[in-house]
Order: structure tokens, then C-alpha cells, then sequence
């Protein structure tokens, strides 16, 4: 069961579980929409851990480089530490 650290809340994702999910299941606040990749609103940076490449879909490459990924369509595979994204990041 992977083990997931945002800001300063350790959850634990079931198998199978999206983070956006477990964290929502465990009173962590993350913003979000879609629910499915699409509005990027849920997008955070990975500090520790390993991003599956289907959850940097849709992403500009610069964002994908830097360790961005999105929560919603992102399962796991081992435990992951992320944060909310730095905003100098996402602007031009």
C-alpha cells in the first residue's frame, strides 16, 4: 500500500486507488474539477517517488520535466511525497 506525504499529512492510497482519491478520502485538500486529466487543476509537483508516465498526460513537456503530474489519473506505484505547484512554474 503505497504512503503518500502532502504538505504535512501522511495517507495511505489502497491498491488500485487514484491519489486525488485517497487524498479526498482522507480529509486532505486538493483542488480539482474534472476528475479526469482534462482541467489540470489538481496539478502538483512530485518531490520523492516515481511518476507513472500516464499521469503526466496532456502535459507541456517542460511541466512533465520539472516532475509535474496530475493526481486525479495518477495511480501510484510506490510512495510518493508531492506538493502543490510552485507558481513560477506556470507562469511565462
Amino acid at each position: 500500500m503505497p504512503r503518500l506525504r502532502y504538505k504535512d499529512q501522511v495517507l495511505d492510497c489502497r491498491e488500485d486507488e487514484k491519489i486525488l482519491d485517497a487524498c479526498l478520502r482522507q480529509g486532505a485538500s486538493l483542488p480539482f474539477s474534472c476528475r479526469g486529466g482534462a482541467c489540470q487543476n489538481c496539478l502538483s509537483l512530485c518531490l520523492a517517488g516515481d511518476i507513472p508516465t500516464e499521469s503526466q498526460r496532456g502535459l507541456k513537456t517542460e511541466l512533465r520535466q520539472k516532475g509535474y503530474f496530475l493526481p486525479c489519473i495518477c495511480v501510484p506505484t510506490g510512495d510518493m511525497e508531492f506538493a502543490p505547484p510552485d507558481l513560477n512554474d506556470l507562469y511565462t
